[in-house]
C-alpha cells in the first residue's frame, strides 16, 4: 500500500469513527431528557392529591375523608347510633367513629375515667364542626371526644398510624360537622290520613 492509500485509508477511518463517537454522545444526551421527563411525571403523579369524598350519616352527622380508604358501617346496639371504621391499608388498624349514647355529665368526666392523669394536661382543645371537644392520648390511641346532650362524639386514630392514615384523620376531624337528621315528609294513606298522623282511640264524636 502506497503512502498516499495509507494516509486516504486513516482519513477515511477517522472520519468514521469522530461519526460514530458524535452519535453515541447525540443519544446519551437525548435519553436523559427522557427519562428525566418521565421521572418528573411519576413525582407528579405521587404527589397528586387524592380525591376526598363526603360521608353523611344517617345518625347526623358528616365528615370528609380520602378517597383512598375503605370506610365500613359497623352494627350498632341499643345504646350505639353510628360505629364506622375507615382503613388505607388492609394490614393496619382502622380509624374508628363512634357515636353512642353516654351517662357522662361532662367531657371533664370522661377524661378523668379514660386517660391517664399524666396524659390529661396534654390534651388540646379542639372543634368537631360547633362542638367543644378535646384531644388526647388514650389506651387505644390518639382520641377526638365531643359530648352533646348525652350523646358522646369519639373519632380515634390508633398507634403507630401510617402518614396517610394520620393526615385522614386530620381531615375528619377538620370537617366533621352535626347534620340533623332529614326528617321525611309524611305519607297519605287512601283514606286521606297521615301516616304519622295520631289517633285518640275512644274518642266520642259530637254532630
Amino acid at each position: 500500500m502506497t503512502k498516499g492509500k495509507w494516509l486516504v485509508f486513516m482519513g477515511l477511518g477517522m472520519i468514521v469513527a469522530v461519526a460514530a463517537f458524535l452519535f453515541i454522545l447525540s443519544q446519551k444526551k437525548t435519553n436523559p431528557e427522557v427519562l428525566s421527563s418521565n421521572d418528573t411525571q411519576n413525582a407528579d403523579d405521587a404527589h397528586k392529591e387524592p380525591q376526598v369524598k363526603e360521608y353523611t350519616d344517617p345518625a347526623g352527622f358528616s365528615f370528609s375523608y380520602p378517597d383512598s380508604l375503605t370506610l365500613e358501617k359497623q352494627e350498632a346496639d341499643e345504646t350505639t347510633y353510628s360505629s364506622i371504621e375507615l382503613t388505607s391499608d388492609p394490614g393496619e388498624k382502622p380509624i374508628a367513629i363512634l357515636v353512642k349514647d353516654s351517662e357522662v355529665p361532662s367531657l371533664a368526666s370522661w377524661l378523668s375515667k379514660n386517660v391517664l392523669p399524666a396524659d390529661v394536661s396534654k390534651s388540646k382543645t379542639l372543634k368537631l364542626g360547633d362542638l367543644e371537644a378535646r384531644q388526647t392520648v388514650t389506651t387505644d390511641g390518639l382520641t377526638s371526644v365531643a359530648l352533646d346532650q348525652n350523646v358522646l362524639f369519639t373519632i380515634t386514630l390508633p398507634p403507630n398510624s401510617s402518614e396517610t392514615t394520620v393526615k385522614a384523620y386530620n381531615l375528619i376531624t377538620a370537617t366533621f360537622v352535626l347534620k340533623p337528621p332529614e326528617i321525611q315528609p309524611a305519607q297519605e294513606t287512601s283514606s286521606g290520613i297521615e301516616d304519622n298522623a295520631v289517633e285518640f282511640e275512644g274518642e266520642e264524636v259530637i254532630e
